[in-house]
C-alpha cells in the first residue's frame, strides 16, 4: 500500500485528503516516537500503540 501511494499520484492525492497535515510521514515525524518509547521515561510502560497517522482516523 505504501508504494502505491507514494508512485501512483492519484492513489496519494485521494489518501492525503484524509490526513489533516495534507502530507506523508517520514521518518523524521516517526522516529522520535520510537526514542521516547525505548526511554527510561517509559520504563513501566508495555504493550501500549501510538497511533502515527498525521491525525487521519479524527478527520
Amino acid at each position: 500500500m505504501t508504494e502505491v501511494i507514494r508512485t501512483d499520484q492519484r492513489s496519494k492525492d485521494k489518501h492525503l485528503e484524509r490526513i489533516p497535515g495534507r502530507r506523508l510521514a517520514e521518518a523524521e515525524d516517526i522516529a522520535p516516537m520510537f526514542v521516547f518509547f525505548a526511554s527510561a521515561a517509559l520504563a513501566y510502560v508495555t504493550g501500549q500503540v501510538l497511533a502515527a497517522e498525521g491525525g487521519m482516523t479524527i478527520y
